[in-house]
């Protein structure tokens, strides 16, 4: 009952369809349309994903070079395990993908991100802490570029997150809030530009941003 599974089929008969039939301005830009298929599982305390994915591009402009990469397949595996009231917890972010596309770097990547949580949540404001270790490895295939094919990253990750609530009522039926929020991140710097960009973006700016521990998605 835990296991779920979708599959996502989606193409077009030639690059002109939307362009034909399509009633918007989104509708007649796009550029790629995607194809998935995955199985989920969920337990109490960790989730499970399988998936692959494909794109048809359907935009002439878009030489190879440019196209999505697909993942074949990708994995994907989280836990988040509290320990009792104490307030203390175990999280790991876990991924293993291969990239693959016609021209340009391909290869597998993965990805492993476990830390260690405390929390203390009232009605008066809340303290969160956090410790882990990021670590990424490749294993590529450069197709004749220079450049090394098993490069990897590991940085210690910590930020410190506090906020208080404080409110006062107006005496019309409204009440006035104030939230003092201080967000303390920690990561060294270390130059990444030799890694490769497969599914990289910067996350758009947002409140939820100000307060996150990667400016990347």
């Amino acid at each position: 009952r835990n296991w779920s599974s979708r599959i996502l089929a989606h193409r077009v008969s030639d690059d002109q369809y939307f362009q034909d039939f399509g009633i918007s301005l989104a509708e007649t830009a796009r550029q790629f349309l995607r194809s998935s298929a995955t199985l989920v599982g969920l337990g109490q305390y960790w989730s499970f994903s399988l998936s692959v994915d494909d794109f048809q591009v359907i935009d002439e402009a878009v030489t190879e070079r440019q196209e999505p990469y697909q993942r074949l397949p990708r994995i994907l595996y989280e836990v988040d395990r509290p320990f009792g009231a104490s307030g203390f917890g175990f999280a790991l972010d876990s991924e293993a993908v291969y990239f693959d596309k016609p021209v340009g770097v391909t290869g597998a990547r993965v990805d492993l991100y476990p830390r260690l949580e405390w929390s203390l949540d009232r009605y008066w404001g809340f303290t969160r802490a956090s410790a882990g270790y990021r670590y990424t490895a490749y294993g590529l295939d450069r197709k004749g570029l220079p450049g090394d094919e098993s490069p990897d990253r590991g940085l210690p990750i910590i930020s410190l997150d506090g906020g208080m609530f404080f409110e006062r009522d107006q005496g019309n039926g409204l009440v006035q809030t104030l939230e003092p929020r201080l967000f303390y991140l920690y990561v060294p710097y270390e130059d990444q530009s030799e890694l490769p960009d497969f599914d990289t973006s910067a996350f758009t700016f947002g409140y939820s941003q100000l307060f996150h521990s990667n400016r990347y998605t």
